[in-house]
């Protein structure tokens, strides 16, 4: 078996997992459109475990091209990118299950609401991992436009991760 970077699939998976975990909640809750959002979010980042697999191999084989070959930086950049786009992905997607558990919990039965905050810390974790691994990747990368594109969607996750944080922390007024 070849190993592969984990970090990303990993973060995908737990996201995925999350997303899950609500779609119980929202089930036993009666809350359809959540129920279907969150089966949405979860087949996403269950695809996403396996793009991110395939991100990391390019950037190995980029970095082999000899320094003097002219298409090194153009393929390096494009690799980067992909390798960059699927963790941000993760991140964004899993904000998104995050937000989605969270308005699960006013509806939900006591006996549900910590499976529901489970899912939500699992979704923090993933968004969390999954903007980790963006902001080492957009160091490495050097085509600064790219990193311009990329900025502002960070910044973004970065935000609603954090208030996802203050709500799942939050006690729930019993």
């Amino acid at each position: 078996m070849k190993p592969t970077p984990a970090g990303g699939s990993v973060a995908a998976f737990v996201g995925a997992l999350a997303a899950s975990l609500g779609v119980m909640g929202a089930r036993f809750g009666h809350q359809t459109e959540s129920q279907q959002q969150l089966v949405q979010l979860s087949q996403r980042l269950h695809a996403l475990v396996q793009a991110d697999v395939e991100a990391y191999p390019e950037v190995s084989r980029t970095s082999t091209i000899p320094k003097e070959r002219s298409e090194r930086s153009t393929e390096m950049a494009v690799a980067w990118q992909k390798a960059t786009e699927v963790p941000l992905e993760i991140a964004e997607i899993a904000c998104h299950a995050g937000w989605a558990i969270q308005s699960c919990l006013k509806a939900a039965k006591p006996s549900i609401r910590s499976d529901l905050t489970v899912a939500m810390i699992m979704a923090i974790a993933a968004a969390d991992a999954g903007l980790h691994t963006t902001q080492v990747n957009v160091k490495a990368q050097t085509n600064q436009q790219l990193n311009d594109i990329f900025r502002p969607r960070i910044t973004k996750a970065k935000r609603s991760l954090e208030e996802l944080r203050g709500l799942c922390y939050t006690p729930f007024p019993e």
